[in-house]
C-alpha cells in the first residue's frame, strides 16, 4: 500500500469523562454518538476494579470539551449478572437510545431519554442467550434498526426494528444449525435498508465474514466479502458511503506463535469487492472502527505490541482513493477499544478506554466550522516542527522543533507502507526550541520515510512529514 503524507488533523486534547475512582470502579468498552451541534453522548461498562468478573453496569454521560454531566447508571436493576456491550444512537430529534445485553437473562435491553427522563430498561424480546451487545442505526424515518448475536450452538444473528412504540419480532439471518455467527454490525443505505456484517465461525470456510442485506421485501445473504483466509475474521464494522458503496473493516486473527491481530479494509457493492488492505501490519491492530463521509473513509486503529496498546491512530482515504499515513490521536499507553461516530454536519468524535477510564476527543476543525467559532487554543498542537535540514540527506539531518509545555518527546519514523521503523525517546524537555540529529543508520536504507514528534504524557503529536535518505 502506497501511503501519502498525513493530512492535517486538529483533534481536541483527550479528556476523561468517566471521572471514577479507578481503585474502586473501572470503565470499559465505550460507545459514542454526536448530535447536530456537536454535543457528545457516551455510554460504557463499569465494574468494580477488584471484581472484574462481577456485575457490570451501563453508564452514560453527555457533554463537550471539559464540561460533562455526572455519569449516571442506566442499566438499573435489570436481572443482571452483567450488563455488557453498550451501543448508543440518536434519533432525528437528538434523543439518545441505548442498548446492551444482559448476561443474567440473556436478553437485549434498551432505554431511551423521553425528553425529561430515561425510561425503565426493557427487553427487546424474550430471548435467552443474547451475547456481545447490540449494534444500532437510525433511518430517515426515525426508525431504530438493531442487530445482535445469540451465543448458542447455532450462533444466530438477529434483527429487529423499533418505531418508538414497539419492536418487530426478531428475525434470524440464515437460520442453520451448521452456521455459527457472531459480533454483527449494522448500517443503512440511501433507501434506509439495513445491511449486516458478521463473523462466520466455520473453520471449514476459513472463518470468513458473512454479509446480509435487506432489499425492501426480504433479507438476502450475499456472497462473503473477501478476507485473507489466514485466520479468524472478527469484530467487523460496516459503513455505507456514496452510491451505496459498502465499506468494511475487521480484525483478522492470523495464527502463529504468538498469534497476530491485523486490521483489514475492503469496499464493494453487489458482490464485487476490492482486495483486502492491511493496516500497520507489523504490530497488533485489533478491533478497528470505520466511518464514511461522502467519499472519504476514516479508519480508527488501536495499535499495540502483545498486550500493550500504544494509542489511537486515524488513517484516511480521500475522495480520489488515496490513503494517508496513520496519525495518532493519542499515543498514551494502555489505550484501546476505540468507538467513533459522526453526524449530518460531518463532525467526527471518538471515545476509548485508557487505564480504566473513558476518554474522548473530536475533530475541532469540523466542529468550529459548524459553530462558527475559532478552534479552541486547548486543541492546538503543543509541539510543532520548525524544519528538518538537509532533506534529502545521506548520513544525518538536524530536526528543529518547538515545545510549549514540558513533556517527554518521542520521535517516530514510518516507511512508505506505514510500518513503524524507529521510535526514539528524545528525553524530557521544558518549553522552548530544541534541535537534535537524525542519523541514517542501518535501519534507514535509501528511500522515503515519514516522521513525527509525540508528547509521551499529553498525547499530542505533530502531523507526519516526509524525508528522504540517499545512501
Amino acid at each position: 500500500m502506497l501511503l501519502l503524507p498525513s493530512i492535517l488533523f486538529a483533534w481536541s486534547t483527550p479528556y476523561n469523562i468517566s471521572k471514577n475512582d479507578t481503585t474502586k470502579v473501572a470503565d470499559y468498552e465505550p460507545g459514542i454518538a454526536v448530535n447536530k451541534t456537536g454535543k457528545m453522548h457516551v455510554v460504557w461498562e463499569a465494574y468494580r476494579a477488584d471484581n472484574v468478573w462481577g456485575p457490570h453496569w451501563i453508564m452514560y454521560s453527555t457533554g463537550q470539551d471539559t464540561t460533562w454531566s455526572t455519569p449516571i447508571w442506566l442499566s438499573g436493576d435489570t436481572p443482571s449478572v452483567s450488563s455488557l456491550g453498550p451501543n448508543i444512537v440518536l434519533d432525528t430529534n437528538g434523543r439518545p437510545l441505548v442498548g446492551w445485553h444482559d448476561e443474567g437473562s440473556g436478553n437485549i435491553y434498551y432505554t431511551y431519554f423521553n425528553g425529561s427522563s430515561w425510561t425503565t430498561p426493557l427487553a427487546i424480546a424474550s430471548q435467552s442467550g443474547a451475547h456481545g451487545g447490540v449494534r444500532m442505526a437510525v433511518d430517515k424515518q426515525n426508525m431504530v434498526h438493531a442487530a445482535w448475536h445469540v451465543d448458542s450452538d447455532t450462533g444466530g444473528i438477529y434483527y429487529s426494528r423499533w418505531n418508538w412504540s414497539s419492536w418487530t419480532a426478531p428475525v434470524e439471518m440464515a437460520p442453520d444449525s451448521n452456521i455459527k455467527m457472531a459480533w454483527p454490525d449494522i448500517a443503512l443505505d440511501s433507501n434506509s435498508y439495513p445491511h449486516i456484517i458478521t463473523s462466520d465461525y466455520r473453520s471449514s470456510l476459513g472463518y470468513p465474514l458473512a454479509y446480509f442485506r435487506y432489499n425492501g421485501a426480504s433479507w438476502i445473504k450475499m456472497a462473503n466479502p473477501p478476507d485473507t483466509s489466514t485466520g479468524q475474521s472478527c469484530f467487523p464494522r460496516i459503513s455505507i458511503g456514496s452510491n451505496d458503496t459498502v465499506h468494511l473493516v475487521w480484525e483478522e486473527r492470523i495464527p502463529g506463535s504468538p498469534g497476530h491481530y491485523v486490521s483489514f479494509y475492503s469496499y464493494g457493492k453487489n458482490n464485487v469487492w476490492s482486495k483486502p488492505l492491511g493496516f500497520m501490519d507489523t504490530i497488533e491492530t485489533p478491533t478497528p472502527q470505520i466511518l464514511v463521509i461522502n467519499k472519504k473513509v476514516y479508519c480508527f486503529l488501536n495499535p499495540g505490541i502483545g498486550s500493550y496498546f500504544v494509542g489511537v491512530y486515524l488513517t484516511v482515504r480521500d475522495s480520489a482513493g488515496q490513503w494517508f499515513s496513520p496519525q495518532p490521536l493519542t499515543t498514551a499507553m494502555h489505550t484501546l477499544l476505540v468507538s467513533a461516530a459522526t453526524n449530518n454536519k460531518n463532525i467526527i468524535c471518538a471515545a476509548w478506554e485508557h487505564l480504566d477510564q473513558i476518554e474522548y476527543s473530536y475533530d475541532t476543525l469540523a466542529l468550529s466550522a459548524v459553530q462558527g467559532k475559532p478552534v479552541s487554543t486547548a486543541a492546538m498542537p503543543l509541539i510543532s516542527i520548525c524544519n528538518l535540514a538537509p532533506n534529502p540527506f545521506k548520513t544525518s539531518s538536524k530536526l528543529k522543533y518547538q515545545l510549549s509545555l514540558p513533556d517527554f518527546v518521542i520521535l517516530t519514523i514510518y516507511n512508505m507502507a506505514g510500518q513503524l521503523v524507529k521510535s526514539r525517546n528524545v528525553g524530557y524537555k521544558n518549553a522552548g526550541t530544541y534541535e537534535f540529529t537524525i542519523k541514517a543508520d542501518t535501519s534507514l536504507v535509501s528511500g522515503v520515510y515519514f516522521y513525527n514528534l509525540k508528547l509521551k504524557n499529553r498525547g499530542h503529536a505533530t502531523p507526519l512529514r516526509k524525508f528522504i535518505v540517499l545512501h
